[in-house]
């Protein structure tokens, strides 16, 4: 009986796991082909990341999943940011020649208003438990994909990024689990 039953959470398991790579397969697609362009062949080195994070969230799922999914939207907008956002005292052409000042607090600013953002988007959840689950689910699909606009970026620059992302996440997190928490005590 017990052999039986580990026979079947195996199957049910890989079952699972065929399931979230092909899901993670067509996802990825759809990234890389918007990575590629806004940004380049170059992106496509890149790809591993948002492959392994949609793998794991849709394998998980839960309320993993479900803010793994909207990670995934919140981090095709960072490959929408143009240059120009990023480095505002650059013209076209030093952009183009990479002979550009930095300025790693624009990047910050960006990633910031990109991570408060994500609370558009974020899914509902009962307990704190999930919306702490959906909150990891959304940092992970969303850094996964800002890692590729942060390749074309100075390290400043991309620090800067992912930095002011995970505060605007962690700050929309904290903000919604409190306010779902004070939902559920006023009831």
């Amino acid at each position: 009986m017990v052999v039986e039953m580990q026979a079947a959470r195996r199957a049910y398991e890989l079952g699972r796991m065929r399931t979230a790579l092909v899901r993670a397969f067509i996802g990825t697609a759809i990234v890389l082909a918007f990575a590629v362009i806004a940004l380049g062949r170059g992106a496509v080195m890149w790809g591993a990341l948002p492959l392994a994070a949609l793998t794991f969230v849709e394998w998980r799922g839960g309320a993993l999943g479900r803010g793994g999914h909207r990670g995934f939207l919140a981090g095709l907008v960072t490959l929408a940011l143009p240059m120009s956002v990023l480095r505002p005292c650059c013209d076209a052409s030093m952009i183009a020649s990479g002979a550009c000042c930095t300025m790693p607090s624009i990047c910050g600013v960006s990633g910031i208003v990109l991570g408060l953002a994500v609370a558009l988007v974020w899914p509902a959840e009962k307990t704190r438990r999930d919306h702490m689950l959906a909150g990891a689910g959304v940092a992970l699909g969303a850094l996964s994909i800002a890692a590729m606009r942060c390749g074309g970026l100075f390290v400043g620059e991309a620090l800067g990024l992912v930095a002011g992302l995970v505060a605007g996440i962690v700050a929309s997190t904290a903000a919604r689990a409190w306010m779902a928490s004070r939902s559920l005590r006023a009831r």
